[in-house]
């Protein structure tokens, strides 16, 4: 793959988290910037690929104060073709932003084929499992 600007890794970052939601049948995170931003930041912190994204990890990790952490997990642009995804971030929703699956899509997010290939989409080195992986252990710490 080719390098990444620090942009497309908060998109990769955030369609991968999103897509780490949805396998874990979850779809919404909650209005409480300080708890899911702490919660985030220490899934972040012990998750095994995140030096697959270093601009990512330094603004994540709190290495670099220029990005907002709740903005790189919500940073999937609906508009944007990169990485290709039938879902999308709705951060107005009611409750907290939530993940919204693209009514037009052909995406069965029980497949396993279908979490593959959109895994790959999104980074082809970080699997679907890696994504639910830190989407389970934020989910946890929020909790």
């Amino acid at each position: 793959m080719e390098t990444l600007t620090k942009q497309q890794q908060y998109r990769t970052v955030s369609a991968g988290f999103a897509l780490g939601l949805i396998m874990n049948d979850l779809r919404q995170i909650p209005n409480d910037k300080v708890k899911v931003e702490l919660s985030f930041v220490s899934a972040w912190r012990k998750w095994s690929h995140r030096e697959t994204l270093p601009a990512a990890d330094k603004s994540i990790a709190g290495q670099r104060k220029d990005w907002d952490v709740i903005r790189i997990m919500t940073d999937l642009d609906k508009d944007k073709t990169r990485p290709y995804v039938p879902f999308h971030w709705d951060e107005y929703a009611l409750g907290g932003p939530t993940v919204v699956v693209r009514e037009t899509a052909d995406f069965d997010p029980t497949a396993n084929d279908d979490l593959q290939h959109y895994a790959g989409n999104i980074h082809d080195e970080i699997p679907a499992e890696a994504w639910a992986e830190l989407a389970a252990a934020f989910h946890a710490k929020l909790h």
